[in-house]
């Protein structure tokens, strides 16, 4: 079955523009939440089909769709425009090759008996390659027979109006794997190696057409094929293209250590090229790896970034990379403060943190973290006339080192809007990764977030932005804290009341709930304050309590009842 009658059979309304066959509604997203029209089309010449939706975004061969519908693509579909089909003429008759073009061959290692195999012709200073099908010539291509100078034109041209097909398929061998190259005298050196199932494209990488002429010819006699064209930017693009293109076959590429088969022949000899096709390597379906080839580690080998507190690090095992933790807690809980002990100690203990604070202005926010990293024991106390009481500031020269200590450890997103979006939190976020090794990121608060998602719901964007950030964590190695409010506060909180959706905490590697107690907690739990943890993936660990003391002067927490504790090294004292 070609596009246009699957189209008309299975997709419904649709309009054609050239070589693209654009259906009103989506087959598998139907247009999403805004019933989007035209997004979906299928590329008669490739083959291929996508959504541009971006929720969607689904792409795919248009044989593998064929199947989904229980239906043979024709992939031998003629070339349909006006509803005429195309028609070939025969290429011109050409000479047999004369030394001129024997001789170069023979100067690129190609053999008077592979010249001769290939019936390689000549026209006046050019070499003409025949292509030919079951014995019939339909095809020419043209290329100077002499070296090519840098930037000088090779001469390549083609007879017009000729079908085109795979160089050398007459040579080929059934049921063996088939080597496709970009170029002939790659195909010829190949073959003159001693690995004669080899095939070249008509026109390199400018042109995939031949693949609807010989698709029925690829199915009936391969399995296997090695991906072998040029070593350069528009060499790594026509594989990519291929991939796409003979996704159905079990492909290959190869290593090599030149830019062409040709010159690995020519400088390294037959060999060589045995060995690199020996060694080729099976492409692998995107996204799917081999479980054996995932890097094995124990736990004590995984990459994690110390809690400040020991009882955290007993329970939770530290913050690990790669994974998304969301604190939660009532309003005035402490959730805040609790974090800027943590930036301390990550950025001591060598994890680059870049921080975004959408409630605390940035003088607040270092204001508080200065007195944090302080401690109580460097503050001095001042009466302070509008409040009528004291208050505790950090002295200007341990202020200073302080600073000074800050360089390279912290970053803070500062925005003129004051509110940063999705999309920007996650551009800066990579930045600071790139360019500054940030490790671990806040954010505070995910209702100081705009969402950018076309979505009405605001439950579905938090969703989709929770995952996003968990894709950045694995996929850059990180650490991302993010702070939320849970939705009801009369009660104890629990995993299910954060954020607006279950959906948050599922994504979550792991749940933290910081509760500040009341008079009443308090005597019955001898301390100020509990982080629970309510989720953690790793380790199954869930529901378990570390009480927590704090400092209202320096507004640091510690263990509770272990008041030595409080005065603990952030790291700066040694500078």
């Amino acid at each position: 079955m070609n596009v246009i009658d699957f189209v008309q059979k299975y997709l419904g309304e649709h309009k054609v523009v050239r070589n693209e066959v654009s259906v009103k509604i989506c087959p598998f997203c139907n247009g999403g939440s805004h019933k989007d029209k035209y997004t979906f089309s299928i590329n008669i010449e490739k083959g291929v089909y996508k959504c541009l939706r971006g929720k969607c975004g689904v792409s795919g061969s248009f044989s593998h769709l064929c199947k989904e519908y229980g239906e043979q693509s024709d992939a031998t579909k003629e070339w349909v425009e006006g509803q005429k089909k195309v028609k070939y003429v025969a290429p011109k008759k050409i000479e047999t090759s004369s030394n001129i073009v024997n001789n170069y061959l023979q100067l690129r290692k190609i053999s008077q008996e592979t010249i001769n195999i290939f019936k390689i012709g000549q026209h006046k200073d050019s070499i003409v390659f025949k292509y030919f099908w079951n014995n019939e010539h339909v095809f020419n291509k043209y290329r100077y027979a002499r070296k090519i100078k840098k930037g000088e034109d090779r001469g390549m041209r083609r007879d017009k109006d000729t079908k085109p097909i795979f160089y050398g398929m007459d040579n080929t061998i059934k049921n063996e794997v088939l080597i496709i190259t970009e170029g002939e005298i790659d195909t010829l050196s190949i073959y003159e190696s001693g690995f004669h199932n080899v095939v070249s494209l008509p026109s390199g990488s400018s042109d995939l057409t031949l693949l609807e002429n010989c698709w029925e010819w690829l199915k009936e006699n391969f399995t296997n094929i090695i991906i072998w064209v040029d070593k350069d930017d528009a060499g790594e693009k026509l594989t990519e293209r291929l991939i796409e293109r003979l996704i159905e076959f079990k492909l290959f590429t190869v290593d090599s250590p030149e830019k062409d088969a040709n010159l690995v022949l020519y400088k390294h000899g037959k060999e060589k090229i045995l060995s690199i096709i020996s060694n080729a390597k099976e492409v692998c379906v995107n996204g799917l790896i081999d479980l054996s080839d995932v890097e094995d580690k124990n736990y004590s080998q995984l990459d994690r970034v110390p809690s400040v507190f020991p009882e955290v690090n007993k329970q939770l095992g530290g913050f690990e990379m790669g994974m998304v933790t969301i604190l939660t807690g009532k309003n005035g809980s402490g959730k805040s403060t609790y974090l800027g002990n943590e930036i301390l100690h990550f950025g001591s203990v060598g994890y680059p943190v870049c921080v975004y604070s959408g409630e605390l202005p940035k003088i607040m926010f270092k204001r508080w973290l200065t007195l944090q990293a302080s401690g109580s024991k460097y503050l001095e106390a001042k009466y302070d006339n509008t409040m009528g009481e004291e208050i505790y500031y950090v002295p200007k020269q341990i202020k200073s080192i302080i600073n000074d200590w800050y360089y390279g450890k912290f970053k803070l997103i500062d925005l003129r809007s004051g509110i940063a979006t999705d999309k920007q939190l996650l551009n800066i976020f990579m930045q600071a990764h790139y360019k500054y090794g940030c490790k671990i990121f806040i954010i505070d608060n995910l209702l100081t977030t705009f969402f950018t998602s076309n979505e009405r719901d605001l439950n579905i964007k938090q969703t989709i932005f929770i995952a996003e950030i968990s894709a950045f964590a694995k996929q850059h190695n990180s650490h991302v804290i993010i702070v939320a409010h849970p939705r009801k506060t009369q009660s104890n909180v629990t995993k299910e009341d954060v954020g607006g959706s279950g959906n948050i905490t599922n994504l979550a590697d792991n749940v933290l709930n910081f509760h500040r107690n009341n008079d009443d907690e308090v005597s019955k739990r001898n301390c100020n304050s509990i982080l629970e943890i309510l989720k953690n993936r790793e380790l199954g660990v869930i529901n378990k309590m570390v009480p927590l003391d704090f400092d209202i002067r320096s507004k640091r927490f510690y263990p509770a009842n272990q008041i030595t504790f409080l005065n603990r090294n952030t790291g700066w004292e040694k500078s």
